[in-house]
């Protein structure tokens, strides 16, 4: 799950004052994998006001709750939001909506992550089971069109190496498409589970034909661009704003119009609509982000179509 998706799904929580005594049912917790809600305060949430008014739904009141990568704080917090009647949850990351299939089996939850059929919430995303659904942000061609990406660019590339963050709960279980992905492009890949501190040793530990896909949460995008520069090794990260910090290219998807879909969704939980009637949603915007400059610097020649193709071109 990129950044991006994280500041949506806290933002829905930002946008009024923490209510400790809000009506039942009315009252919507999120919690979210962040070190610090503020973020959403700039870049979110003026969208989501302007939702909830368009949709007629200025009265709900939210509670939002960033807790970095301390799950164990998450459950508390999910725990006595359970016990004040919070009436619906929502949830950034895989490891937060598995915490809330555990805990909050009585409570519905809008979840925004990677792959809810990989992550095991459920077996078809037309049909949710349990108290979970949401928004997907990947698509399950996504993996194979990252392999294709680095094959495209990298006349070289004799190995994907799968980089995710060491910290971060179920990111084992999350790489596994793309490794799959991998094997069925006959690629040989290896996977990295590594900390943020943990980029030097990483990059200096690869060499020519290696390219790097990094889903990693906390990475310092341009100190990540630098070093990949700094060692000659392509790279590819799913987050938007990598390629303009100087990485080689950047690729993900996401839901347009999410602050829209978002609260929607909520309007139909908190009406009562069973989640087992509110399919999981797919993303329908495709992002591909170029760095002509840093392909030149690495010696890459980046193919005509996938410039025609960019959504964003750096030179």
């Amino acid at each position: 799950m990129n950044r991006r998706d994280l500041l949506w799904a806290a933002a829905a929580a930002a946008i009024s004052p923490v209510v400790r005594a809000a009506a039942r049912g009315r009252y919507v917790t999120s919690l979210q994998p962040l070190s610090s809600c503020e973020e959403t305060e700039k870049l979110i949430v003026p969208a989501l006001r302007a939702a909830l008014v368009q949709q007629r739904l200025a009265e709900i009141e939210f509670e939002n709750h960033c807790f970095g990568n301390d799950f164990a704080l998450a459950e508390r917090i999910m725990r006595d939001a359970i016990r004040r009647g919070t009436g619906a949850m929502i949830v950034g990351g895989t490891p937060t909506a598995l915490l809330a299939k555990r805990v909050a089996t009585q409570v519905p939850v809008i979840a925004i992550l990677g792959d809810p059929v990989n992550a095991g919430l459920t077996h078809d995303v037309r049909r949710p089971e349990g108290n979970i659904t949401g928004f997907s942000n990947t698509r399950p061609e996504t993996p194979s069109k990252i392999v294709d990406l680095a094959r495209s660019v990298a006349p070289g590339f004799k190995r994907l190496v799968i980089v995710g963050d060491a910290d971060y709960p179920e990111m084992g279980a999350l790489l596994k498409p793309l490794e799959r992905a991998a094997t069925a492009a006959n690629k040989p890949w290896t996977t990295r589970l590594v900390k943020a501190s943990g980029f030097d040793a990483l990059f200096a530990s690869l060499g020519p034909g290696d390219v790097v896909y990094v889903e990693h949460a906390l990475a310092d995008l341009a100190r990540l661009a630098a070093m990949a520069l700094q060692y000659r090794i392509p790279t590819i990260n799913h987050d938007r704003e990598f390629v303009r910090h100087g990485g080689l290219l950047g690729y993900n998807t996401r839901t347009a119009n999410v602050s829209i879909r978002q609260v929607t969704m909520l309007d139909k939980l908190l009406k009562g609509v069973p989640v087992a009637q509110i399919p999981w949603e797919l993303p329908d915007d495709i992002y591909l982000g170029v760095n002509l400059k840093t392909a030149q610097a690495l010696g890459l020649a980046i193919p005509a179509d996938i410039r025609l193709r960019a959504t964003q071109v750096v030179e």
